[in-house]
């Protein structure tokens, strides 16, 4: 009931001496605690620095789903957390379990802000400048918190910290450490992650719809064949596997009269043209009476920007394979349909704006 380690770079450790926790409504010792000092502290700003870099990658959406998997573990032990906040500190159990539930709040709460933290663009003052405005986390974080809200006062730090993609270094009062303890053992089993067998397991490219998604890319590859293109990966259908699966393909010497050119494929057939100039890549990419996704790949900021901006593309991804996402506007220019999806732009379709003049 009483967890009783130091947490430290993922492992759970201790210290020769030793610190009594005392029930305050009995005086009894409850448990005893590892005294940290100076080379404990080290050691976790050390690895919470560590942390940091991997930690701070994750996207916002990541850090809120583990967040959200802490507050539903701290949700189904409650009871036990609130408990051993009034074993060591002396607050009457519903009061108890009002702080946690409380606490918890904060959890959510930031789990949800942390999507929520916005960059900002400003209109530059040239026409060859972008100004934007990005948010970062500020790196390790210290968090001391006193005995009296032992639950509330650890979530209300650490809950924004890790939303905002910061690590921290955690001190509770000696006097209440245990609920402290609780709770980064429910964190612990929260920074784990479940992984299933997904059918297959290790599968990285699933099967086409149906047996005429097959037969269209199956066409596709022999009217580029026809046409001058060669196969350098793949091509064929796989009949090994009782399914409508077809070998990952890749095709080079492609022009733009091919059908895989200016037909959905719907299936692992990469076609490979190339180009001289980006401004020749913009052109033909724009030639065509479609325009949902485009995406352009590069190094080169100004190519980046340049491309960007000139292609008649609704969603463009720059370095970025998977560019949709709710908060973001889904739909395409031309005959890839109208209106958007997503985003606060996703409601306009259903709205009509109304012009209201009184004079009274």
């Amino acid at each position: 009931m009483y967890p009783n380690k130091l947490y430290i770079n993922g492992e759970w450790t201790t210290t020769e001496e030793k610190i009594d926790v005392i029930n305050p409504a009995t005086k009894e010792v409850i448990g005893q605690i590892p005294k940290a000092g100076a080379k404990e502290a080290a050691l976790a700003a050390d690895a919470a620095a560590a942390a940091f870099k991997t930690w701070s990658k994750r996207t916002a959406q990541e850090r809120s789903a583990i967040l959200m998997r802490w507050h539903q573990l701290i949700e189904n032990h409650k009871d036990g957390l609130a408990e051993i906040m009034t074993t060591e500190q002396g607050k009457p159990f519903a009061e108890a379990k009002g702080e946690v539930q409380y606490g918890n709040d904060y959890i959510a709460w930031f789990a949800e802000e942390g999507k929520r933290v916005y960059g900002e663009t400003i209109p530059a003052h040239h026409t060859h400048k972008r100004i934007t405005v990005k948010k970062q986390p500020v790196g390790v974080v210290a968090a001391i918190t006193p005995w009296n809200f032992p639950a509330a006062m650890i979530t209300r730090k650490v809950a924004p910290a890790l939303a905002a993609g910061c690590t921290i270094v955690l001190k509770p009062s000696e006097e209440t450490p245990f609920t402290a303890f609780r709770l980064v053992e429910l964190a612990e089993e929260a920074a784990e992650l479940t992984v299933g067998n997904g059918l297959e397991e290790g599968t990285q490219v699933g099967p086409l719809i149906n047996d005429k998604a097959v037969e269209k890319v199956k066409a596709q590859i022999a009217d580029a064949k026809s046409k001058g293109a060669k196969v350098v990966v793949g091509g064929q259908a796989i009949t090994t596997k009782n399914g409508f699966f077809m070998e990952p393909t890749i095709i080079t010497n492609v022009t733009d009269d091919m059908n895989c050119m200016f037909e959905e494929t719907f299936g692992p057939l990469a076609p490979v043209a190339t180009f001289k100039t980006v401004e020749e890549a913009v052109e033909r990419a724009n030639n065509s009476p479609y325009g949902l996704a485009a995406y352009v790949f590069t190094e080169n900021i100004k190519e980046a920007t340049f491309v960007s901006e000139e292609l008649e593309y609704g969603i463009v991804g720059v370095n970025d394979a998977s560019p949709s996402a709710a908060q973001a506007p889904f739909g395409g220019f031309k005959e890839s349909g109208l209106g958007r999806e997503g985003s606060h732009y996703g409601i306009e379709d259903y709205l009509e704006v109304k012009y209201i003049s009184m004079g009274l």
